[in-house]
């Protein structure tokens, strides 16, 4: 299993000085021939923690979050697979 993730800064919330936080999309291909993992279950957690589910395009998208997060991907019959990702990285 290979988990590809694309980043997005942005900012939510208001004041004179808002928290910068991050969307992230996470696409799950099968390391057998790169195809696309529809029904993967993908966790992160860090300054929240939630649960979504892959896409027919093997693709889930997570917003508002900010620091360090794990994101833990699992499917039947697949090894299941964890990356840890700083997200305030400029």
């Amino acid at each position: 299993m290979i988990i590809v993730a694309l980043l997005f800064a942005g900012c939510m919330g208001g004041g004179p000085a808002p928290t910068k936080t991050y969307s992230l999309t996470v696409t799950v291909l099968s390391a057998a021939n790169d195809s696309p993992l529809a029904g993967a279950s993908v966790e992160v957690a860090g300054n929240k923690t939630e649960s979504k589910v892959t896409d027919a395009d093997g693709k889930v998208t997570f917003s508002g979050l900010k620091g360090t997060v794990e994101v833990l991907v699992e499917m039947v019959g697949f090894a299941g697979k964890n990356e840890k990702l700083e997200l305030n990285k400029d």
